[in-house]
């Protein structure tokens, strides 16, 4: 059984750039995303899992991956 840290602690992988795209359009899945403004894949965050906690400005909020693909953020 997974314990509630296993969903908070995230790696930081390397960037990763995406299809014929020309430099400077990657998308990154590390820290410097988070600075330039770049897209960061969705896998690198979830890591194969439905759902990770993201702790912002001191509240938990919780990243999920639907059935459908598609994801939900809730507060």
């Amino acid at each position: 059984m997974k314990s509630p840290d296993d969903d908070a602690q995230l790696a930081e992988p390397a960037d990763v750039s995406v299809g014929n795209e020309p430099p400077g359009n990657s998308v990154q899945t590390g820290s410097a995303a988070q600075s330039d403004g770049s897209p960061i894949l969705s896998e690198s965050l979830l890591r194969g899992r439905n759902a990770v906690q993201i702790l912002h400005r001191g509240e938990l909020y919780r990243l999920c991956l639907t059935r459908a693909g598609k994801l939900i953020l809730h507060k």
